[in-house]
């Protein structure tokens, strides 16, 4: 199923996340962005939990 709404959304991110050249802050889930972190931090990206002291 491919809603307009989502797809949308996704073109957003998309746009948001390939413009920046030193900075990038994403907010995620710690459950439901687990998988994407890891898969972020295997590929060179320092990742940091922000809810940590």
């Amino acid at each position: 199923m491919n809603l307009p709404g989502v797809q949308a959304a996704v073109q957003l991110v998309f746009v948001g996340a390939t413009r920046p050249t030193h900075l990038l802050v994403l907010a995620a889930h710690r459950d439901r962005g687990k998988h994407n972190a890891e898969a972020m931090i295997d590929a060179g990206w320092n990742v940091r939990d922000l809810t940590e002291h």
